[in-house]
């Protein structure tokens, strides 16, 4: 019998303005899987994120998490269940890494309790998984980019979420630390974790995905990695020739007449 998907949208329509972004999508997003969504700029990649993550409503249909109608959790049902990481997290900047590692707790403390053991075992884990333990007690502010990057998703770990969704985690990141958020994502996936990133690196993204979601001019394409990101459709999506040499991706704008 095949297991429920842990997050699944079911007939997602969302429309900007007069133009509509993505109409009817389906989507099922499994536990143990890295889905990976793309496009080209405005198509509607963190709307939809932010509408998977119950933080935007769609015009129609609905998404269910774990079971649920996503609309009927609370926010904090909600943030037990999916941790969300978006393109800019503002934080304070005079608080430790440590304190902004522990903050992903939140939705597992006791109303008005402190801390627990588990919660601060669960933030001293996830540093440890980033390489950001001897970070722990610096202020974020005097970060670099890449290195408060890697501290969001620390606290996005923290959550112990069944469900995660990441808008583009990889930008600001060098090559060996965006190749570093993969194998933890893909560490995620074999402890069960669904996940659900959004990418701009295409080789990156046809490396780790195993599902994938291609938006363009209104229009989705849902499936199995190797087909959705196949040079033809990446090359329509996109309005460039797209070439695949030795597994990697090559683009050439389209002949001009």
């Amino acid at each position: 019998m095949t297991e429920a998907p842990a997050l699944a949208a079911r007939g997602l329509t969302c429309r900007l303005a007069e133009r509509v972004l993505y109409e009817a999508l389906d989507l099922d997003l499994r536990r143990g899987r890295i889905c990976v969504v793309a496009g080209p700029n405005g198509a509607g990649k963190s709307t939809l994120l932010r509408t998977l993550a119950g933080l935007d409503r769609p015009q129609a249909g609905h998404v269910e998490l774990l079971g649920d109608r996503l609309a009927a959790l609370s926010p904090a049902a909600r943030a037990r269940r999916l941790a969300y990481l978006p393109q800019h997290c503002p934080v304070e900047p005079d608080l430790h890494v440590r304190e902004v590692v522990l903050l992903g707790r939140l939705p597992n403390l006791p109303r008005f309790g402190p801390p627990r053991a588990a919660d601060a075992d669960a933030a001293e884990a996830a540093l440890a998984r980033l390489g950001l333990a001897a970070f722990a007690e610096r202020p974020i502010g005097r970060l670099s980019g890449g290195e408060r990057q890697r501290v969001m998703l620390a606290r996005m770990l923290a959550a112990e979420a069944a469900v995660v969704i990441l808008d583009e985690p990889a930008a600001g990141l060098d090559i060996g630390h965006a190749l570093g958020l993969y194998r933890h994502l893909r560490a995620l996936a074999r402890e069960g974790v669904a996940v659900l990133v959004a990418e701009h690196d295409l080789d990156l993204a046809r490396r780790h995905a195993d599902d994938a979601v291609l938006l363009a001019a209104g229009r989705a394409r849902v499936g199995a990695c190797p087909d959705v990101f196949s040079p033809q459709h990446l090359g329509a999506a996109f309005g460039v020739v797209a070439h695949e040499r030795d597994g990697r991706l090559f683009f050439e704008a389209l002949p001009v007449g």
